[in-house]
């Protein structure tokens, strides 16, 4: 070892990237390994105990309400779905806290802050995906003792989804042995097709200037142009990504609006009453074969 008059320190800049998930990887990586239900005498924040209390505590945010669950409600494979079904029930969500906690809270009425052009905004795109755009749910069985097959089906029977209609044939397919009855399939199908209505969403992906003090679940209005014009659509932070250096950088929010709301904030433009379900009639007299013929065009004096 070097004597310490002949050391010499060596400094040199670097950059270290990190990458992290918040707690709840845990629950989500634990599956069950069977189907499950609820036990007797059950409620939704019971059950969302029951299952996150193993991983972090979980605290119930003011405003929350509680319901009784139904033992025949089953639950597949994914712990963290499990809950998110539960909460949807009560109009509630969960998020982890800086404290380590996981937090069940109702979901926003009122924006928490609008962004839109010159207030806040960079960029905003709008995504939509068709994929998972199903319009019939076969839920299958096993009848207890006998073992028959039990099956049941659901569809979508009106609107531009409808089966068989415009958006085609599209069926997903649900089996679980905790269904046992004709009965209690189709109560499922109608709560699995329920769900899917409920969840028709616009995906806005929002660049916006640094706010710190947001958090996923917040509600937040986006200006949205068209033609020119802006409508407001309001949403729920579904995630944030922050960036910056020793000076903050833009924040990329991703922003889910239901379908009623993208409708109801349309509906409040001044442009609204042209928009209509119906196409206009053709102008033939406007289209350009009607214009009037061309110059007449020699080609006797070409070079």
């Amino acid at each position: 070892m070097l004597e310490p008059h002949k050391r010499r320190v060596l400094i040199t800049r670097s950059v270290v990237r990190l990458e992290a998930v918040d707690l709840t990887v845990e629950p989500d990586r634990d599956r069950f390994e069977a189907p499950e239900s609820p036990g007797s005498g059950a409620t939704v924040i019971s059950e969302v105990q029951r299952l996150l209390t193993p991983y972090f505590p979980v605290v119930v945010d003011p405003g929350v309400g509680d319901v009784g669950v139904s033992r025949q409600l089953v639950f597949d494979r994914e712990r963290l779905e499990a809950v998110q079904d539960l909460l949807g029930r009560v109009s509630a969500r969960y998020r982890m806290g800086g404290d380590g906690e996981c937090h069940v809270y109702p979901r926003a009425a009122n924006p928490v802050w609008r962004v839109g052009p010159n207030e806040g905004l960079v960029k905003v795109a709008r995504k939509q995906s068709f994929d998972g755009l199903y319009n019939r749910w076969v839920v299958e069985g096993k009848e207890e003792g006998s073992g028959n097959p039990v099956r049941a089906a659901v569809s979508i029977d009106s609107g531009p989804l409808k089966y068989g209609g415009p958006h085609g044939k599209v069926p997903t397919f649900y089996s679980s042995e905790m269904i046992t009855t004709t009965a209690a399939a189709v109560l499922y199908a109608i709560e699995l097709r329920d769900k899917f209505l409920a969840s028709l969403a616009l995906e806005l992906n929002v660049e916006c200037v640094p706010r710190p003090e947001l958090q996923a679940g917040d509600r937040i209005e986006v200006g949205c142009p068209f033609a020119g014009r802006v409508a407001w659509i309001p949403g729920e932070i579904t995630s944030i990504k922050r960036s910056g250096t020793t000076v903050p950088g833009p924040t990329s929010l991703t922003v889910v609006c239901a379908y009623g709301d993208v409708i109801g904030a349309l509906e409040r433009t001044d442009w609204a009453q042209h928009l209509t379900g119906n196409l206009p009639p053709l102008t033939w007299d406007r289209m350009p074969s009607t214009w009037g013929a061309g110059p007449v065009m020699s080609w006797d004096d070409l070079p």
